[in-house]
């Protein structure tokens, strides 16, 4: 379990100060007012001349982020990480050398550079914290900066950095009416990140997407590392081995760099054996047993149900009794389908329950019907009907279910959004905190 030395209290004032100042996360993609925002701090940043890590992806930025970090700090490489979302506090998005920033120093310097630099005052929520992180890095002394790219790629704040390495990790259908139907759209807005002449490695699987990607290296001179091609990464390596050697490739081009050893089979078994935050995080309480995992696209949770069933077949978890599910918002059509694999794997996941959640982002049911409310019908845009998931639905009573420890003695998975993921572990942990 984390939240380690930070006070609850003070987390939440985190939350409390930035919704205070700014709106929830809303995608801008107008890159030239961004550019304005950031041109002062970006000069300086720039002088420094660190070796920046930028991690784009459908799935696998974060864990590929967090095992870069580890890998690095096995070689006393000092880093700061760049991550989104968080999932209980905003401080979360705030590592230096792995450990996340302490929540007062961090309301410190909100106070600071939001009276200090009237600029920020037109910065979104999201690139008023990549600011705050910018800063943070210039007060320390680190060497290296990876940095996961929030959505897309090329019209990311984070694209403000020239990296030095670049990697995507995957390629999959999310964020559409952002980046553009199709793969090769999402794709052109991934290679986005890139720069001449700086590596770009990447974990792409379809082949038609390898080939977009080689005929885009060509034309602008980018040197790249296909892990398919060199057979680094097979059709069949499951979804954290992916992530993992992804992480071991950025990890040795950066190794070389700094002229030290490339990574050990010793650290390489104790990285295939860490679990991150919201990544199979498991909680274990008198109210029950809660494991967590952000899987919230389609793909994500195809992933996610083959690594529970590795998982299972290596007795490396218990059953599971109950498995609670949300989303933010996205399409009808995307839910359907990913509550449709959840439900054909009742046998890994339990009792299957649909919930909701309050927060600005999450998704809205549309209708209920059924004795029991377990019949939940999707529609698209137009009121054609999609179909009907038989699913229980509690709506947001999973709140009373915990504190009054209907979980108790239970193992319980937790899987959907992050948000979702961040307010039941809220409510785990203000139950069970003194």
């Amino acid at each position: 379990m984390s939240v380690k030395n930070n006070n609850m209290s003070d987390l939440q004032k985190i939350d409390t100060w930035l919704s205070t100042h700014f709106d929830r996360e809303n995608f801008k993609g107008d890159f030239s007012r961004t550019q304005k925002i950031f041109a002062s701090i970006l000069a300086e940043f720039n002088s420094r001349k660190l070796e920046v890590v930028t991690i784009a992806g459908t799935n696998g930025k974060g864990e590929t982020a967090l095992s870069l970090e580890y890998l690095l700090s096995c070689r006393k490489i000092s880093t700061a990480l760049w991550t989104s979302p968080h999932i209980l506090a905003a401080n979360e998005r705030f590592r230096f050398d792995g450990q996340e920033i302490n929540p007062i120093k961090l309301l410190e310097s909100f106070d600071y550079l939001y009276d200090t630099q009237p600029v920020l005052q037109e910065a979104s929520y999201y690139e008023f914290l990549f600011y705050v992180f910018l800063y943070e890095v210039l007060k320390s002394q680190v060497k290296v900066v990876i940095l996961e790219v929030g959505l897309g790629g090329r019209l990311d704040a984070t694209n403000l950095l020239d990296a030095n390495l670049m990697c995507i990790t995957s390629i999959s259908r999310d964020h559409e009416n952002i980046l553009g139907k199709g793969y090769k759209k999402i794709l052109m807005e991934k290679l986005g990140i890139t720069r001449p002449q700086r590596l770009l490695i990447t974990g792409l699987e379809l082949g038609y997407l390898r080939e977009i990607t080689r005929q885009y290296i060509v034309e602008n001179d980018i040197p790249w590392m296909d892990l398919y091609a060199l057979d680094q990464l097979k059709k069949d390596h499951s979804y954290r081995y992916k992530n993992r050697q992804m992480a071991t490739q950025l990890a040795n081009f950066l190794f070389q760099k700094f002229q030290v050893a490339c990574v050990h089979h010793d650290e390489l078994a104790y990285l295939k054996e860490m679990n991150f935050k919201a990544r199979m995080e498991e909680f274990t309480t008198t109210l029950g047993k809660f494991i967590f995992n952000g899987a919230h696209n389609i793909d994500g949770i195809r992933k996610f149900i083959e690594q529970l069933q590795v998982s299972r077949t290596k007795s490396l978890y218990s059953a599971i009794d109950y498995t609670l599910v949300s989303f933010s918002k996205r399409s009808e059509q995307d839910i359907y389908h990913m509550l449709k694999i959840l439900k054909q794997n009742s046998s890994v996941l339990g009792n299957l329950i649909l919930c909701c959640f309050n927060h600005p982002k999450a998704w809205t049911i549309q209708t209920v019907t059924g004795e029991d409310n377990n019949h939940v019908s999707f529609r698209d845009i137009s009121g054609k009907l999609i179909g009907v998931v038989e699913v229980t639905y509690i709506g947001n009573t999973w709140e009373t279910k915990i504190t009054e420890a209907f979980f108790k003695h239970k193992s319980v998975m937790v899987v959907g959004s992050y948000y979702f993921v961040g307010e039941v572990q809220k409510t785990v942990l203000k139950t069970i905190s003194p």
